[in-house]
């Protein structure tokens, strides 16, 4: 079953405009950016340990002021800043050019739905960035615009300089829809997703068990990896994704110790082995995660039914004390950082959480290699 992200969490109050497309909603001020003021983030990091561990794309702050990581809602919940953004209107049309504002708020609707896989990798893509030298500017010359934007709290109105996930999200989501999905329409892209929020408010008449979802589904972390790996070669940067879980053949060759004792075991359980026959089998290897982000590496955890937890309720036996969300579903995540005790420190929603691979066995982890 693919990644879907239809989690249990609290609702979120959406503005629904589908009978008034012409509805006059406010810019985001994407250029009134003033780089001098942005942050250097390739300086704060130089130097550091781990340049995934200590990277500025997740802050150590778990609250509303800053984005710990993209959230997959941000699109719906800012609709009327980015229903008319033209950095929005560019992208949608690129790939859907007779995409309307209704057939927008709809595609921002079901990649809330969705679009946890595509929102982990992209939080990969910042992390690299982050992580090498003048990592800001190169981007920028990559893919038209800053890294960072001029973003503001919508509790409190505080402004501050936050990532801009949205765009790389929504350019990465319909690339994945029209080349990898074969979508040639924005409404084949979005189904029917009107029906399906009705069901998620639990106000629909439609009984869910006769609900045929159509439209983007979710992704598991590493095929995203491998649909984000092409994508990211057009713009000539190097992606491999690979499993946290590495298979690969191992040939024994007759007369040597390891044969002799591979051929007694087989032979016990009734398999015979000629003496010239060379035994060719499957070795399995788990990947040290924590050594791979340290290594400059990144990884994304899939997981279904498993608990979140809030982070400060760890205490100094790694106990978890505070559950945020109990039986979320299927659901992708970035790995941030891994604690001593061998907990995730995952990015979801923009928001810091624990999950524990002890209580919740990950359905997969995919592990993201940029070429340097």
């Amino acid at each position: 079953m693919a990644i879907i992200s239809n989690v249990n969490v609290p609702k979120i109050d959406i503005p629904n405009r589908k009978n008034n497309k012409d509805s006059g909603v406010s810019k985001i001020q994407s250029n009134s950016i003033q780089k001098e003021k942005m942050i250097n983030i390739n300086n704060q990091n130089a130097n550091k340990e781990s340049m995934v561990l200590t990277s500025n794309t997740f802050n150590d702050a778990n609250d509303d002021n800053r984005a710990y990581g993209g959230n997959q809602a941000s699109l719906i919940i800012s609709v009327e800043d980015f229903i008319d953004d033209n950095n929005v209107w560019e992208i949608v049309h690129k790939y859907y050019p007779e995409a309307s504002k209704e057939d927008i708020e709809l595609l921002f609707n079901r990649m809330n739905f969705v679009g946890c896989g595509y929102v982990a990798a992209v939080n990969t893509l910042f992390q690299y960035f982050d992580s090498i030298p003048n990592g800001q500017s190169k981007f920028e010359e990559i893919f038209g615009f800053s890294m960072l934007a001029n973003k503001e709290n919508p509790s409190t109105g505080e402004h501050y300089y936050g990532y801009r996930y949205e765009y790389l999200f929504l350019d990465f989501f319909l690339y994945y829809a029209k080349n990898e999905r074969g979508f040639d329409t924005i409404e084949e892209a979005y189904g029917n997703v009107e029906e399906e929020m009705e069901i998620r408010n639990n106000d629909a008449a439609l009984d869910e068990e006769d609900f045929q979802r159509t439209g983007m589904e979710g992704t598991y972390a590493v095929e995203a990896g491998n649909v984000f790996a092409k994508y990211l070669e057009e713009k000539g940067i190097e992606l491999s994704v690979t499993s946290d879980t590495i298979t690969a053949k191992v040939t024994l060759e007759p007369g040597t110790e390891e044969w002799k004792k591979r051929k007694a075991e087989l032979e016990a359980i009734g398999i015979n082995i000629p003496d010239d026959q060379p035994i060719t089998e499957n070795e399995t290897e788990k990947v040290d995660i924590k050594e791979a982000l340290r290594e400059g590496k990144f990884a994304i955890v899939s997981a279904n039914d498993f608990t979140l937890y809030y982070p400060e309720d760890i205490d100094g036996n790694g106990k978890l004390d505070d559950i945020y969300i109990e039986d979320v579903g299927s659901h992708a995540m970035t790995i941030v950082d891994i604690t001593d005790d061998g907990k995730y420190i995952v990015s979801s929603w923009g928001h810091k959480y624990i999950l524990d691979p002890a209580l919740d066995k990950p359905t997969g982890i995919a592990i993201y290699d940029y070429e340097r």
